[in-house]
Protein backbone atom coordinates (compact mmCIF):
# COMPACT_ATOMS: atom_id res chain seq x y z
CA UNK A 1 0.00 0.00 0.00
CA UNK A 2 0.90 3.28 -1.26
CA UNK A 3 0.84 6.64 1.63
CA UNK A 4 -1.82 9.25 -0.02
CA UNK A 5 0.53 11.33 -2.23
CA UNK A 6 1.61 14.61 -1.55
CA UNK A 7 4.66 16.62 -3.58
CA UNK A 8 6.08 17.53 0.19
CA UNK A 9 5.24 14.04 1.67
CA UNK A 10 8.45 12.31 0.27
CA UNK A 11 10.59 15.30 1.38
CA UNK A 12 9.06 15.21 5.32
CA UNK A 13 9.20 11.28 5.28
CA UNK A 14 12.89 12.05 4.63
CA UNK A 15 13.51 14.31 7.46
CA UNK A 16 12.00 11.88 9.78
CA UNK A 17 14.25 9.71 8.51
CA UNK A 18 17.73 11.76 8.79
CA UNK A 19 16.07 12.40 12.53
CA UNK A 20 15.90 9.02 13.40
CA UNK A 21 19.47 7.95 11.62
CA UNK A 22 20.96 11.15 13.68
CA UNK A 23 19.27 10.46 16.69
CA UNK A 24 20.72 6.25 16.28
CA UNK A 25 24.25 7.03 15.26
CA UNK A 26 25.04 10.54 17.08
CA UNK A 27 25.70 12.14 13.64
CA UNK A 28 24.96 15.56 14.36
CA UNK A 29 26.22 17.41 10.78
CA UNK A 30 23.67 19.58 9.65
CA UNK A 31 22.59 17.65 6.01
CA UNK A 32 20.70 19.52 3.34
CA UNK A 33 18.58 17.00 1.63
CA UNK A 34 18.08 17.17 -2.43
CA UNK A 35 15.92 14.79 -3.58
CA UNK A 36 17.41 12.84 -6.39
CA UNK A 37 15.04 10.37 -7.45
CA UNK A 38 12.51 9.07 -8.54
CA UNK A 39 9.98 12.24 -9.89
CA UNK A 40 7.78 12.95 -7.36
CA UNK A 41 5.04 14.65 -9.46
CA UNK A 42 3.43 11.46 -9.30
CA UNK A 43 2.75 8.39 -6.19
CA UNK A 44 5.55 5.98 -6.83
CA UNK A 45 6.27 2.00 -5.02
CA UNK A 46 9.88 2.89 -5.91
CA UNK A 47 12.47 3.99 -3.13
CA UNK A 48 12.99 7.46 -2.93
CA UNK A 49 16.68 9.02 -3.38
CA UNK A 50 17.80 11.45 -1.14
CA UNK A 51 21.50 13.28 -1.34
CA UNK A 52 22.22 14.38 2.24
CA UNK A 53 25.03 17.07 1.80
CA UNK A 54 27.28 18.44 4.64
CA UNK A 55 30.37 20.61 4.19
CA UNK A 56 32.72 17.62 5.07
CA UNK A 57 30.83 14.49 3.88
CA UNK A 58 27.98 13.68 1.66
CA UNK A 59 25.55 10.46 2.14
CA UNK A 60 22.26 8.73 0.32
CA UNK A 61 18.98 8.60 1.91
CA UNK A 62 17.09 5.72 0.15
CA UNK A 63 13.64 5.25 1.60
CA UNK A 64 10.76 3.03 1.23
CA UNK A 65 7.77 4.18 0.05
CA UNK A 66 5.63 1.71 1.47
CA UNK A 67 3.13 1.96 5.05
CA UNK A 68 4.76 -1.91 5.46
CA UNK A 69 8.38 -1.86 4.17
CA UNK A 70 8.25 -4.54 1.92
CA UNK A 71 11.85 -5.58 3.43
CA UNK A 72 13.42 -5.05 0.08
CA UNK A 73 15.95 -2.53 1.74
CA UNK A 74 16.99 -5.26 4.18
CA UNK A 75 17.64 -7.61 1.17
CA UNK A 76 19.69 -4.81 -0.27
CA UNK A 77 21.56 -3.95 2.39
CA UNK A 78 22.65 -7.81 3.15
CA UNK A 79 24.00 -8.20 -0.78
CA UNK A 80 25.52 -5.46 -0.62
CA UNK A 81 27.36 -6.37 3.05
CA UNK A 82 27.72 -9.52 1.76
CA UNK A 83 29.55 -8.50 -1.69
CA UNK A 84 31.67 -5.50 -0.40
CA UNK A 85 34.59 -8.19 0.67
CA UNK A 86 34.47 -9.15 -3.61
CA UNK A 87 35.36 -5.53 -4.77
CA UNK A 88 37.61 -4.90 -1.93
CA UNK A 89 40.08 -6.59 -3.87
CA UNK A 90 39.11 -4.50 -7.41
CA UNK A 91 40.65 -1.20 -7.90
CA UNK A 92 38.46 -0.21 -11.27
CA UNK A 93 34.90 -1.75 -9.60
CA UNK A 94 33.45 -0.81 -6.39
CA UNK A 95 29.97 -1.23 -5.09
CA UNK A 96 28.31 1.17 -2.92
CA UNK A 97 28.62 1.23 1.17
CA UNK A 98 25.79 1.00 3.19
CA UNK A 99 26.07 2.92 6.52
CA UNK A 100 22.62 2.07 8.25
CA UNK A 101 19.89 0.29 7.70
CA UNK A 102 16.42 1.34 9.60
CA UNK A 103 15.72 -1.61 12.28
CA UNK A 104 12.32 -1.88 10.30
CA UNK A 105 13.95 -1.51 6.88
CA UNK A 106 12.00 1.49 6.02
CA UNK A 107 15.13 3.22 5.00
CA UNK A 108 19.27 3.01 4.29
CA UNK A 109 21.93 5.07 4.39
CA UNK A 110 24.81 4.88 2.62
CA UNK A 111 27.94 7.03 1.52
CA UNK A 112 27.63 9.00 -1.53
CA UNK A 113 29.65 7.99 -4.90
CA UNK A 114 30.58 11.22 -7.04
CA UNK A 115 30.24 10.36 -10.81
CA UNK A 116 27.96 10.56 -13.45
CA UNK A 117 25.08 7.74 -14.69
CA UNK A 118 26.16 5.36 -17.60
CA UNK A 119 22.67 6.46 -19.34
CA UNK A 120 23.70 10.25 -18.98
CA UNK A 121 27.07 10.03 -20.00
CA UNK A 122 26.21 8.04 -22.82
CA UNK A 123 23.37 10.56 -23.81
CA UNK A 124 26.27 12.99 -24.57
CA UNK A 125 28.93 10.64 -26.37
CA UNK A 126 30.91 12.51 -28.72
CA UNK A 127 31.29 8.99 -30.88
CA UNK A 128 31.07 5.15 -30.73
CA UNK A 129 34.65 4.99 -29.39
CA UNK A 130 33.52 6.95 -26.67
CA UNK A 131 30.05 4.49 -26.47
CA UNK A 132 32.45 1.64 -26.45
CA UNK A 133 34.24 3.25 -23.34
CA UNK A 134 30.82 3.33 -21.27
CA UNK A 135 29.90 -0.14 -22.07
CA UNK A 136 33.40 -1.59 -21.73
CA UNK A 137 33.24 -0.24 -18.01
CA UNK A 138 29.61 -1.96 -17.53
CA UNK A 139 31.31 -5.12 -18.73
CA UNK A 140 33.99 -5.03 -16.33
CA UNK A 141 32.15 -4.21 -13.44
CA UNK A 142 29.72 -7.23 -14.02
CA UNK A 143 32.16 -9.70 -15.00
CA UNK A 144 33.26 -9.18 -11.10
CA UNK A 145 29.91 -10.03 -10.13
CA UNK A 146 29.48 -12.51 -12.30
CA UNK A 147 33.12 -14.20 -10.96
CA UNK A 148 32.29 -13.65 -7.48
CA UNK A 149 30.91 -17.32 -7.19
CA UNK A 150 31.91 -20.31 -9.75
CA UNK A 151 29.36 -20.70 -12.36
CA UNK A 152 27.06 -23.10 -12.40
CA UNK A 153 26.32 -24.95 -15.77
CA UNK A 154 22.44 -24.38 -17.19
CA UNK A 155 20.96 -23.99 -20.56
CA UNK A 156 18.85 -21.09 -22.14
CA UNK A 157 15.34 -21.86 -22.20
CA UNK A 158 13.55 -19.42 -24.07
CA UNK A 159 10.14 -19.98 -24.10
CA UNK A 160 9.09 -17.61 -21.50
CA UNK A 161 9.43 -14.98 -24.12
CA UNK A 162 6.61 -15.80 -26.30
CA UNK A 163 3.97 -16.52 -23.26
CA UNK A 164 4.88 -13.10 -21.97
CA UNK A 165 4.53 -11.30 -25.19
CA UNK A 166 0.95 -13.46 -25.89
CA UNK A 167 0.35 -12.00 -21.95
CA UNK A 168 1.01 -8.34 -22.70
CA UNK A 169 -1.45 -8.33 -26.63
CA UNK A 170 -4.26 -9.90 -24.06
CA UNK A 171 -4.70 -6.50 -22.42
CA UNK A 172 -7.77 -4.96 -23.80
CA UNK A 173 -9.10 -1.20 -24.47
CA UNK A 174 -5.93 1.42 -23.60
CA UNK A 175 -3.56 -1.18 -21.29
CA UNK A 176 -2.90 -3.14 -24.88
CA UNK A 177 0.00 -2.67 -27.08
CA UNK A 178 0.41 0.77 -28.88
CA UNK A 179 1.85 -1.36 -32.10
CA UNK A 180 0.05 -2.37 -34.87
CA UNK A 181 -1.76 -5.51 -34.56
CA UNK A 182 -0.60 -7.16 -37.39
CA UNK A 183 3.00 -6.12 -37.41
CA UNK A 184 2.78 -7.59 -33.61
CA UNK A 185 1.96 -10.85 -34.92
CA UNK A 186 4.68 -10.33 -37.69
CA UNK A 187 7.23 -9.47 -34.76
CA UNK A 188 6.21 -12.84 -32.40
CA UNK A 189 6.29 -15.77 -35.27
CA UNK A 190 9.91 -13.73 -36.11
CA UNK A 191 11.17 -13.89 -33.06
CA UNK A 192 9.98 -17.38 -32.23
CA UNK A 193 11.70 -18.76 -35.15
CA UNK A 194 14.94 -17.16 -33.99
CA UNK A 195 14.34 -18.39 -30.29
CA UNK A 196 13.62 -21.31 -31.54
CA UNK A 197 17.42 -22.10 -33.05
CA UNK A 198 19.16 -21.30 -29.33
CA UNK A 199 16.91 -23.21 -27.34
CA UNK A 200 19.04 -24.78 -24.67
CA UNK A 201 21.75 -23.57 -25.68
CA UNK A 202 24.68 -23.18 -23.04
CA UNK A 203 24.18 -20.51 -20.48
CA UNK A 204 25.71 -19.89 -16.96
CA UNK A 205 23.71 -19.31 -13.67
CA UNK A 206 25.85 -16.55 -11.71
CA UNK A 207 25.04 -14.19 -8.88
CA UNK A 208 23.20 -11.57 -10.33
CA UNK A 209 22.24 -7.90 -10.25
CA UNK A 210 18.84 -8.35 -10.90
CA UNK A 211 18.33 -4.82 -12.17
CA UNK A 212 21.75 -3.68 -14.04
CA UNK A 213 20.23 -1.16 -16.43
CA UNK A 214 22.77 1.77 -16.87
CA UNK A 215 21.46 4.33 -14.24
CA UNK A 216 22.89 1.90 -11.79
CA UNK A 217 26.38 2.23 -12.83
CA UNK A 218 28.06 5.35 -11.81
CA UNK A 219 31.59 6.09 -13.92
CA UNK A 220 34.07 8.28 -12.24
CA UNK A 221 37.78 8.98 -13.45
CA UNK A 222 39.22 5.56 -12.51
CA UNK A 223 36.47 3.51 -11.26
CA UNK A 224 32.82 2.30 -12.11
CA UNK A 225 29.97 1.56 -9.15
CA UNK A 226 27.75 -0.35 -9.26
CA UNK A 227 23.83 1.22 -7.19
CA UNK A 228 20.46 -0.47 -6.56
CA UNK A 229 21.52 -4.27 -6.66
CA UNK A 230 18.56 -6.45 -6.64
CA UNK A 231 17.51 -9.16 -4.53
CA UNK A 232 18.23 -12.19 -6.82
CA UNK A 233 21.15 -14.05 -5.75
CA UNK A 234 21.61 -16.37 -9.06
CA UNK A 235 20.03 -15.80 -12.62
CA UNK A 236 21.34 -16.61 -15.65
CA UNK A 237 24.42 -14.37 -16.80
CA UNK A 238 22.27 -13.19 -20.10
CA UNK A 239 19.58 -11.38 -18.61
CA UNK A 240 22.12 -8.77 -16.75
CA UNK A 241 23.75 -8.82 -20.13
CA UNK A 242 21.10 -7.71 -21.99
CA UNK A 243 19.02 -5.40 -19.42
CA UNK A 244 22.14 -3.43 -19.91
CA UNK A 245 22.98 -3.33 -23.55
CA UNK A 246 19.38 -2.39 -24.68
CA UNK A 247 19.10 0.38 -21.80
CA UNK A 248 22.14 1.62 -23.44
CA UNK A 249 21.84 1.51 -26.79
CA UNK A 250 18.09 3.03 -26.15
CA UNK A 251 19.88 5.86 -24.10
CA UNK A 252 22.60 6.80 -26.95
CA UNK A 253 21.78 9.11 -29.88
CA UNK A 254 22.22 6.74 -32.45
CA UNK A 255 22.48 3.03 -33.04
CA UNK A 256 25.11 2.61 -31.61
CA UNK A 257 24.49 -1.61 -30.90
CA UNK A 258 22.54 -2.25 -34.46
CA UNK A 259 24.33 -2.18 -37.60
CA UNK A 260 22.37 -1.80 -40.96
CA UNK A 261 21.60 -5.50 -40.96
CA UNK A 262 19.68 -5.77 -37.87
CA UNK A 263 23.05 -7.51 -36.29
CA UNK A 264 24.60 -6.16 -32.93
CA UNK A 265 27.79 -5.64 -34.16
CA UNK A 266 27.59 -1.66 -33.08
CA UNK A 267 30.54 -0.18 -30.45
CA UNK A 268 27.86 -1.23 -27.46
CA UNK A 269 28.82 -4.84 -27.96
CA UNK A 270 31.90 -4.64 -28.90
CA UNK A 271 33.18 -2.37 -26.28
CA UNK A 272 31.29 -4.42 -23.35
CA UNK A 273 32.65 -7.95 -24.98
CA UNK A 274 36.00 -6.33 -24.16
CA UNK A 275 35.57 -5.55 -20.46
CA UNK A 276 32.71 -8.74 -20.16
CA UNK A 277 34.41 -11.38 -22.05
CA UNK A 278 32.80 -14.15 -24.29
CA UNK A 279 31.31 -17.20 -22.26
CA UNK A 280 28.08 -17.05 -23.83
CA UNK A 281 27.32 -17.75 -27.50
CA UNK A 282 26.66 -14.10 -29.44
CA UNK A 283 23.90 -16.43 -31.13
CA UNK A 284 22.39 -16.50 -27.78
CA UNK A 285 22.96 -12.74 -26.83
CA UNK A 286 22.10 -11.31 -30.34
CA UNK A 287 18.63 -13.51 -29.49
CA UNK A 288 18.18 -12.46 -26.16
CA UNK A 289 18.81 -9.02 -26.69
CA UNK A 290 15.85 -8.85 -29.52
CA UNK A 291 13.59 -10.50 -27.18
CA UNK A 292 14.15 -7.78 -24.74
CA UNK A 293 13.79 -5.16 -27.34
CA UNK A 294 10.85 -6.82 -28.37
CA UNK A 295 9.18 -7.32 -25.13
CA UNK A 296 9.83 -3.76 -24.11
CA UNK A 297 8.24 -2.27 -27.14
CA UNK A 298 5.17 -4.36 -26.73
CA UNK A 299 5.08 -3.19 -22.85
CA UNK A 300 4.52 0.16 -23.87
CA UNK A 301 0.49 0.65 -23.96
CA UNK A 302 -1.86 2.81 -26.05
CA UNK A 303 -2.66 4.61 -23.27
CA UNK A 304 0.84 5.69 -22.11
CA UNK A 305 1.63 6.01 -25.99
CA UNK A 306 -0.91 8.69 -26.04
CA UNK A 307 -0.50 10.72 -22.84
CA UNK A 308 2.90 10.23 -22.39
CA UNK A 309 5.53 11.84 -24.73
CA UNK A 310 8.00 10.08 -23.49
CA UNK A 311 6.72 6.86 -23.90
CA UNK A 312 5.80 7.40 -27.79
CA UNK A 313 9.75 8.47 -28.29
CA UNK A 314 11.19 5.23 -26.37
CA UNK A 315 8.67 3.22 -28.45
CA UNK A 316 9.57 5.33 -32.02
CA UNK A 317 13.48 4.17 -31.26
CA UNK A 318 12.40 0.53 -30.37
CA UNK A 319 10.26 0.29 -33.49
CA UNK A 320 12.91 1.65 -35.75
CA UNK A 321 15.51 -1.18 -34.67
CA UNK A 322 12.92 -4.05 -34.56
CA UNK A 323 12.15 -2.64 -38.26
CA UNK A 324 15.85 -3.32 -38.97
CA UNK A 325 16.19 -6.96 -37.46
CA UNK A 326 12.73 -8.03 -38.87
CA UNK A 327 11.99 -5.97 -42.02
CA UNK A 328 8.43 -5.68 -42.87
Amino acid sequence: MIRPFHRRAPLRAACTALAKYQSTTGDKRAYEITHMGPCQRHPSSKPRVFRLTAPDRSRVLKLDPRDIPHKRLCREYARLTELAPVFEGHSHAGLIEPVYLAPDGQFMVSNFVEGETADALVRTAANGDRIAEISRAGGLWLSVLHNSQPAVSSAYDPGWVIRQLYKITDAAGSAGPAINVLRRAELMYQLAQRLEIVRRADCPRVPSHGDFNCGNLILSEDRVTGLDIAADPQKLAIYDIVDFLVELDLAASEEALWDGDGRPTGPVLAGFLDGYGTRIALEVIEAALVSRLTIQAFKINRGQYRWQRHRRQRLKRMMARLNRIFPE
